[in-house]
């Protein structure tokens, strides 16, 4: 079998899909999606610790 693409040829195309993936993240509801989904987690889990959490910038949850 052989590659229709050298190695130099492959890490130029896998950078070039990294780029176009996180342009695609950041022009999403992505990173906002999963900042509510981490803060949701972190919030559950330590008060069932018995802690209050708060967030920078936020009330506490």
């Amino acid at each position: 079998m052989v590659d229709a693409f050298t190695a130099p040829q492959q890490a130029e195309l896998y950078l070039l899909a990294e780029a176009d993936m996180a342009d695609a993240a950041e022009n999403s509801e992505l990173r906002q999606r999963a900042g509510e989904n981490t803060k949701s987690m972190l919030t559950g889990l330590f008060k069932s610790l018995g802690y209050e959490v708060a967030f920078e910038g936020g009330a506490p949850s």
